[in-house]
């Protein structure tokens, strides 16, 4: 599988990464998630060529941490580790959130204990601390590296602005955006601002919460979190299911299912690095990195910027 660098930090990583969140097994979030199936699908996304996983201690309080420790025992030089910070476990205050030096070092501690490994590849600050100054969470990061226990820093629900601040004091070799066909703001701001200081980008959340899967309808029902969310509730999830009705019909004609389309249009966009690709099976990560050689044609892009275009114009109105 192709690979590309993670800014200048010397590391590359495939353009399929797996995402771990539901090995975590939090049945709020993902339903029912097998320990072996999970291991299963890591050693199958390795055997494809994926060489990149992306896990945090909030997934599940650390239990997809152990599964990918268990998982990649014998194989730690096949694959590099994206773990995450500021979403501490323990002594978290009441926002959940917090980029102190002492808890990221607690945070670093543990995430390594139960990875059972000596260093994590890509260490991303999941979202900013306003309690906690910047310079003092990336002097951190900074020690971390010169320690070995990190190779790269990035970061996730960071703005423009908050990144401005951030290359002014340390690197800034990858961040993690939300970004697929339904969700394409990133776009217009965070990946032009990655191209133009040298930031990988690492889109996450591909399917949208699995509406991109194609497997819902308008009878479709949710018990855990997607029963918040605005984006699977009216009248916005019936605007977004016409659009997915288009791209499946755009998929069908290649005899490809609607989630290898929307994987291969975000591989296709400018300035993207890879794209992190939860699955909790390895029939699902198979499927998803299907997309890799999946070269869109020009009229399969224009066919959907015509989507697009009619899914914006539904949602103006809405506003």
């Amino acid at each position: 599988m192709i690979t590309r660098p993670i800014g200048d930090s010397g590391l590359s990583f495939s353009a399929i990464g797996l995402g771990c969140a539901a090995m975590g097994r939090d049945p709020r979030l993902w339903g029912a998630v097998d320990d072996n199936e999970s291991i299963g699908a890591i050693h199958a996304a390795l055997d494809l060529g994926v060489n990149w996983l992306d896990v945090a201690p909030a997934h599940g309080g650390g239990h997809a941490e152990q599964i990918v420790g268990k998982a990649i025992q014998g194989r730690r030089d096949q694959i590099h580790l994206v773990s995450r910070c500021g979403t501490p476990l323990h002594d978290a205050p009441a926002s959940g959130r917090s980029l102190r030096p002492e808890s990221i070092r607690r945070e670093i501690v543990a995430s390594l204990r139960r990875l059972r490994t000596e260093h994590i590849d890509l260490l991303i600050c999941q979202h900013p601390d306003p309690e906690t100054p910047l310079a003092d969470t990336l002097g951190t990061l900074s020690e971390l590296r010169d320690q070995g226990k990190v190779r790269a820093i990035g970061a996730a629900a960071f703005s423009c602005d908050q990144l401005l601040g951030w290359i002014d004091l340390a690197p800034l070799h990858a961040i993690c955006p939300q970004l697929n066909l339904l969700e394409r703001e990133p776009l217009h701001d965070l990946v032009p601002f990655a191209a133009e200081h040298g930031a990988a980008v690492l889109a996450c959340g591909p399917l949208c919460r699995g509406m991109l899967g194609g497997r819902y309808d308008a009878s479709s029902r949710f018990s855990d979190v997607r029963a918040r969310d605005k984006r699977f509730n009216p009248p916005r999830f019936a605007i977004n299911l016409e659009a997915v009705e288009a791209f499946k019909a755009l998929a069908a004609r290649r005899e490809r299912p609607v989630a290898q389309l929307a994987v291969a249009w975000l591989l296709a966009q400018p300035g993207i690095t890879g794209v992190c690709c939860g699955a909790k099976r390895a029939s699902q990560i198979r499927e998803l990195v299907g997309a890799v050689d999946w070269s869109l044609a020009e009229s399969e892009h224009e066919a959907i910027r015509r989507a697009l275009a009619t899914l914006d114009e539904k949602r103006s109105r809405l506003y």
